[in-house]
C-alpha cells in the first residue's frame, strides 16, 4: 500500500552489502528516492532561509576579525584555541559576499551536506526506510538548525565527523569481511577517513575526543566479536589514524598551550549534563508532551537495537552515551567544555535510535504511526525556529545576541559606546556606524580600533597569556583617555553589557565612573543576550528609565 513493502531483513552484520537491523521493514526504491529528495530539499531550505535573521554575536565577531588576518598568519601563528580551517573558509568568502553571508554560509552548506552523509550511514546500518527516518530526524533537528545559522565552526565539525563515521563503518565492513590492503574499496574509504578526520581535527579540537572514543569503541567490538581476527583490523585502524594524527601534531601544542586560557566554563553536574543532552536531542518549543513522546520512542529504539551485539547498537550507544560521557569527563584538556555545541554528534545517535524503533518495533503499523508522530513533532519544532522573530532567543542563549537592535535603537542616537571587554570589540565596531567605541580600563577608557584588536589577538596564545599575567595585554596598542575627558566629548554614552564577558563588579565600576564624570541614567533596554544602559549629562530633562 502506497508503495510500502515490509520485508524481513536478516543480513550478516558488517557485510559490505548492508548492516541493516534484523527483522526490519523496507520500502520500495522509488518511494525511497522521492522521499529522499523531498526531505533533503526541505532540510536545505530551512538551513538557508534564515542565514541573515539574527544579529552577529560575540564569537562571530571574533571570526569576522580573524578572517582579515593573512593566510600565512592563520596557519602558522597559534593565535586561537580553535584550529584555522573554518576561518579560512570564511576568509575565502569575505571578498565576494556580505559579512553575515560569508560568516554563516559555510555552516549552512556543511549542515546540508551532513544530511547526505547521515543518510548514507543510516542506510548502511538500518536499511532504506531507516535511512529516511535518520534523514528526517536530522533535517528537523532544532539544535542543528541553530548551528546551521551560526558563523562558527560547529556545523562544519559535525559534517567532517559524520563523514569520518561513515568512512569508519565502510572500513569496518571490509575488515570484517577479511578484505586485504589491496582491496580498492578499503583503500578508498581509508583515504576518505584520514582526510575527513584531519579536516575535523583542524576544525575543532573536540574532534580528537570523538576520534579517540570512536576507535576505542571499534577496537573493543572487534575483540568481542572475534578475538583471533581482531588484530589485523586494529592495526589497519591504527595505521589509518596515524596518517591523520601526524599531520595534526603541529596543532597539538596549540591545544595544550591554549588550555590555560579556556577556563570560563563550570563543570556540569550529572543532572545538568543530562538536561543539556536532552535539550540537544529533543524538540524545542513543543511543551512537555512533545519531548516525552520523542524520548519514549528513542528509548524504545535503543532497547530494540541492543537486543544483539551489532554495529548499529554500537553506533547508537557511542553517540548517545559514550561520547557525551567522554567529553563531560575529559573536557578541554581536563577543563570543562560540555555544552550542546560540543555534543552535537549525539543527535545522530538519536536519529539512529528512532530508525531502530521504526524498523524493529511490532506491530509495524503502530511503529510507523509513532515514528511519524515523532517526526511531526520535530518538524513543528524546527518550523518554530525558522518562523521566529529575529530577536527571539534560541537553544543556547549566547548564540543570539541582538547587537544590531541594541545599537540602532533611537535612544542611542549620537551616543558613544562603552564596553567592558576586548573580545566583543569586533561585533560592536561592525554595528557602530563610525560612532566612537571605547573599552573600560584601569587607566580610564581605551580607544582600540580593529587593526589594534588584530594586533593583540593575532599574537600567539602563549604571548597573550604571558602579557595578561604581566598586566600588559594591550602593550602600546591603541590610546587611552581619562573618563572625564571622554565624557566631555560625548552627547550620550551607551554602556553595552553582554550576558557574558562583563561581571557585575565591573559593570558597577562603569556606572560609578559615569556618575563621577557628571552623567546620569537615561534609559535601560534589554535585548536578547545583552542590556543597553544609556547615560546623559546631568541637568538635562528628567531621566526616563524604560
Amino acid at each position: 500500500m502506497c508503495g510500502v513493502t515490509f520485508v524481513s531483513i536478516d543480513r550478516t552484520i558488517g557485510s559490505p552489502k548492508s548492516s541493516a537491523a534484523a527483522g526490519g521493514a523496507e520500502i520500495d526504491l522509488s518511494v525511497e528516492r522521492a522521499a529522499f529528495f523531498v526531505l533533503l530539499l526541505t532540510g536545505a531550505l530551512m538551513r538557508f532561509t534564515t542565514i541573515g535573521m539574527d544579529s552577529l554575536w560575540i564569537d562571530e565577531g571574533h571570526t569576522m576579525a580573524a578572517a582579515d588576518l593573512s593566510y600565512a598568519h592563520l596557519w602558522s601563528v597559534p593565535f586561537d584555541t580553535h584550529p584555522p580551517l573554518h576561518v579560512t573558509f570564511v576568509k575565502l568568502l569575505m571578498g565576494i559576499t556580505s559579512t553575515e553571508m560569508a560568516l554563516r554560509l559555510p555552516s549552512a552548506v556543511f549542515s546540508t551536506l551532513t544530511l547526505l552523509v547521515v543518510y548514507a550511514l543510516g542506510r548502511r546500518l538500518t536499511g532504506r526506510m531507516g535511512a529516511l527516518v535518520v534523514l528526517a530526524m536530522t533535517a528537523f533537528s532544532y539544535t542543528l538548525l541553530v548551528y546551521a545559522n551560526n558563523g562558527r565552526n560547529y556545523a562544519q565539525l559535525v559534517f567532517f565527523l559524520s563523514l569520518t563515521c561513515l568512512a569508519f563503518q565502510m572500513m569496518v565492513d571490509r575488515l570484517e569481511a577479511q578484505k586485504a590492503w589491496k582491496d580498492r574499496g578499503l583503500l578508498a574509504w581509508s583515504a576518505v577517513y584520514a582526510i575527513s578526520a584531519l579536516a575535523a581535527l583542524y576544525t575543532h579540537n573536540a574532534g580528537v575526543l570523538y576520534l579517540f572514543a570512536l576507535n576505542a569503541m571499534g577496537c573493543m567490538l572487534f575483540v568481542a566479536r572475534d578475538r583471533m581476527r581482531a588484530h589485523p583490523a586494529i592495526l589497519h585502524l591504527a595505521a589509518t589514524n596515524a596518517a591523520a594524527l601526524l599531520l595534526w601534531l603541529p596543532w597539538l601544542s596549540v591545544m595544550l598551550g591554549g588550555a590555560g586560557a579556556f577556563n570560563w566554563l563550570d563543570q556540569k553536574s550529572v543532572p545538568e549534563a543530562a538536561f543539556i543532552l536532552a535539550a540537544t536531542l529533543g524538540p524545542n518549543k513543543t511543551g512537555l508532551i512533545g519531548p516525552a513522546i520523542v524520548f519514549l520512542a528513542l528509548g524504545t529504539g535503543v532497547l530494540q537495537a541492543s537486543t544483539r551485539p551489532s554495529w548499529l547498537a554500537a553506533m547508537i550507544w557511542f553517540h548517545l552515551a559514550v561520547l557525551p560521557l567522554f567529553i563531560w569527563s575529559m573536557g578541554w584538556v581536563i577543563q570543562p567544555v560540555y555544552m550542546e555545541r560540543t555534543i552535537l554528534p549525539a543527535i545522530f545517535g538519536g536519529a539512529l535510535a528512532l530508525a531502530a524503533f521504526a524498523t524493529r518495533t511490532r506491530p509495524q503499523l503502530a511503529a510507523a504511526f509513532a515514528t511519524g508522530l515523532v517526526l511531526v513533532i520535530s518538524s513543528i519544532s524546527s518550523l518554530q525556529y525558522v518562523k521566529r522573530s529575529g530577536s527571539e532567543t534560541a537553544l543556547g542563549a549566547q548564540l543570539v545576541q541582538d547587537w544590531d537592535g541594541a545599537m540602532h535603537t533611537p535612544s542611542v542616537d549620537n551616543a558613544s559606546f562603552v564596553i567592558c571587554d576586548t573580545f566583543s570589540l569586533p561585533v560592536v565596531h561592525h554595528y557602530a556606524d563610525d560612532r566612537p567605541v571605547v573599552i573600560n580600563s584601569r587607566e580610564g577608557v581605551w580607544h582600540l580600533d580593529l587593526d589594534g584588536w588584530r594586533e593583540i589577538y593575532g599574537q600567539s596564545i602563549a604571548v597573550r597569556i604571558a602579557n595578561e599575567k604581566a598586566g600588559a595585554l594591550a602593550g602600546g596598542v591603541g590610546t587611552r583617555q581619562s573618563w572625564s575627558d571622554f565624557a566631555a566629548e560625548a552627547d550620550k554614552i551607551a554602556f553595552l553589557k553582554p550576558s557574558i564577558y562583563c561581571n557585575d563588579g565591573e559593570a558597577g565600576q562603569i556606572r560609578d565612573r559615569l556618575a563621577r564624570a557628571g552623567y546620569e541614567p537615561y534609559s535601560v533596554r534589554r535585548y536578547v543576550g545583552l542590556k543597553v544602559e544609556v547615560f546623559r549629562p546631568m541637568g538635562q530633562e528628567t531621566a526616563s528609565l524604560r
